[in-house]
Formats: structure tokens, sequence, C-alpha cells
């Protein structure tokens, strides 16, 4: 479709064209995050669609933008989305919002820690104005575990020019891409800080080695062991109470029981 003035009011005329990808937004991202030691391995699942203008791709769409936005920042090390679209295909048919085990097997098979999934939730298209305004929904899950660690949303929105109409797939484009930018940039606000275990204080309380001092604030955290140079994640604690320098978390799922010096991280 392209957009199109006359009048004074948009007139809407159907169009193919090819969509300016978000390949290039690589170099577009937030300065990167200096990493130490291994690092959390995340996956970018293609996203649902949950909106009005349909069939044409945007949950896979948003996955790439996603990716490709967050490749620069150099918080996690990502896993190319080629294979994660492959290792989806050899997992067999989904339906169209992807089960927490499904993203459980898909990140077990590419040994991500993290997954990255979400929906294009809301696609607003306005004739008169010329406009279109778009929602995305981010959650950020640990993989072994299952649980949920964080959920963002991000809108964006284009208008067309009156001069210089363009395809309404260009104008869709630019929204999602802006929309993805703002949930990005939520999904990575928090200051990435790991600590260790000190004590189990409790039947389901930990009390960590790291504080306010480091940037810790109460939220939720993976919990980690580092053994012999290989990072394995197995649950999510709830950072309640942060001092100074040390706080406690109370854990939220596990498959293993922390024990001392396994780690806590703001991933």
């Amino acid at each position: 479709m392209r957009w199109a003035f006359r009048g004074g009011r948009a007139v809407i005329f159907l169009s193919l064209c090819s969509w300016c990808g978000p390949h290039a937004a690589a170099a577009e991202g937030a300065g990167a995050v200096a990493a130490s030691g291994p690092r959390l391995v995340a996956l970018v699942a293609d996203f649902a669609e949950s909106c009005s203008y349909s069939r044409r791709c945007l949950g896979l769409r948003a996955a790439e933008w996603t990716q490709a936005l967050l490749s620069p920042t150099g918080r996690w090390e990502m896993v190319p989305r080629p294979q994660v679209i492959a290792a989806s295909l050899a997992l067999g048919p989904q339906g169209p919002v992807m089960a927490v085990d499904d993203l459980q097997r898909l990140a077990d098979r590419l040994g991500a820690h993290l997954v990255v999934s979400g929906v294009v939730s809301k696609t607003t298209l306005n004739e008169r104005s010329g406009t279109v305004a778009l929602e995305v929904r981010v959650e950020l899950t640990e993989a072994a575990s299952g649980e949920l660690l964080s959920a963002v949303s991000g809108g964006g929105s284009a208008r067309a020019n009156r001069q210089q109409p363009l395809p309404t797939d260009v104008l869709v484009e630019e929204g999602l891409r802006e929309a993805c930018r703002a949930a990005v940039t939520r999904l990575t606000a928090s200051r990435p800080v790991s600590g260790s275990v000190l004590a189990r204080t409790g039947d389901r309380e930990l009390l960590v080695s790291v504080g306010s001092k480091a940037g810790l604030r109460p939220g939720r955290v993976v919990i980690a062991r580092l053994r012999e140079g290989i990072l394995r994640t197995f649950g999510v604690a709830e950072v309640r109470k942060v001092e100074a320098e040390r706080a406690t978390a109370l854990i939220v799922a596990s498959t293993d029981a922390p024990r001392l010096e396994d780690l806590v991280i703001v991933p």
C-alpha cells in the first residue's frame, strides 16, 4: 500500500515493496557493555502477532529488529538468527505463540541461557493523518526454569510525507523499528551486575555479595553456576532488600539448589 494525499486527505494505494530490513541497525545500538569472563547467551525467538495489520510477517520482522538492536550493545552473546530459525523449524510445528516449554527446548538446542520473545500487540493505520503506530511487548525468560525475568513494551510511529508519499509497508517498518528500539532500551535499562551467594538465610532466601554501591536494585536476577569456565543458569531470584554492599534475594524458581559462591546476575 502507498499513502498519497488528495484534497488534504490520505488515500491508500496497494503496492508491492521490499522492506528496509534491520541489518543496518547493528551500527545504531547503544554503547557496548564491556564483558569479563563467560557471558550469558541469548536467543531472539520469532514474535507473535496480535494486531490488525496481518499477513505481513510483523512477528518475524520484530524479532529481526530486536536482534539487530541488541547485538551492538554487547550485553549478551547473541545466537545468530539463522540458527534460531533453523532450530525452530527442526522442533516441528508450533502455534502462533511459542509455549514456554518450546522456548526451553529451543534454548537447550542452541545453548542459550536467556530467551527474548514477544508480540506485536497493536498496529493503527490512520488514513486521515497518514500515520501508522505500533506497539511491541518484549519478554526476557531464563531458559532452564522457564521463569519470566522481565517484560517491557515500546511504541513507535511514522507519518507520511505529503510531497513524497511512501508505501504503507515502509511506514509500518519505520514504526516497528522505533517500537522495538523503545522496548530494547527499556529491556537493557538496568545496569548489568553480578555477585555471589554468601549464605542461605532461609528456605528460599539468599544473601548475596553485591549491593547498591555496584548498582544493584530490587528486581529479578538469574541464578547461575560457573564451573571449569562453563556458565550454567538454573533459576531466578527476586532481589528484595538492598544494602550498600550486600542484598537478600528470594528464590522464585530453580532447577537446582543454590550453593555458596554460585552467581547472582542482573541480565
